[in-house]
């Protein structure tokens, strides 16, 4: 199976579902998954890789095409994990990540604790945001050592993640009929 033809069909595929929503995705890397399952780690890590890097689908297809490959997963090393990390721009782009590969990866030792305390002293903060999913407690020795340079909003909305898996906690109908009575 040719690395690039294979990446350049599911971009194909996924640019030709009628609907993108995440069922969907799914259920197409899913698929691919199986047709994959046969490969050897370094060309499944490779074709989530291009994938990722290319960024004409959206990032999970990448990382569950490796955490759905324990061999992939179990081949990754800091260097790999780094590589598959850099680019990341937004909050599903660093979720992904966290969740699926890098904070696995660290649960399960592919990385060790250093580079986690490396990464915690890192000034990108879509780095500073993976640590959310993997150590919520050096997340809030972040955030108490450096209170004074964070935003309000930034510290604010941190600590509800870390507190309700939220950014932004919705108001419950009890606060709002309270609140309307007032």
């Amino acid at each position: 199976m040719k690395v690039a033809a294979l990446v350049e069909e599911i971009e194909a595929r996924v640019e030709g579902l009628p609907v993108r929503n995440a069922p969907a995705l799914r259920g197409l890397r899913r698929a691919y998954s199986k047709r994959v399952e046969a490969l050897a780690p370094r060309d499944v890590v490779t074709i989530a890789t291009a994938l990722i890097a290319r960024r004409r689908v959206h990032r999970f297809i990448g990382d569950e095409l490796i955490a759905s490959h324990p061999d992939a997963f179990a081949s990754l090393d800091l260097a790999q994990l780094e590589q598959l990390g850099s680019g990341i721009s937004s909050w599903d782009q660093v979720d992904s990540f966290a969740c699926i590969l890098s904070g696995p990866a660290w649960r399960e030792g592919h990385i060790e604790d250093h580079a986690i305390e490396r990464w915690a002293k890192s000034k990108d903060r879509w780095a500073l945001r993976a640590l959310v999913a993997q150590d919520p407690n050096a997340v809030r020795r972040f955030i108490g050592t450096n209170e004074a340079r964070l935003a309000a909003l930034v510290r604010r909305e941190v600590l509800h993640k870390l507190g309700t898996g939220r950014k932004n906690p919705k108001p419950s109908r009890w606060n709002v009929s309270r609140d309307a009575a007032l």
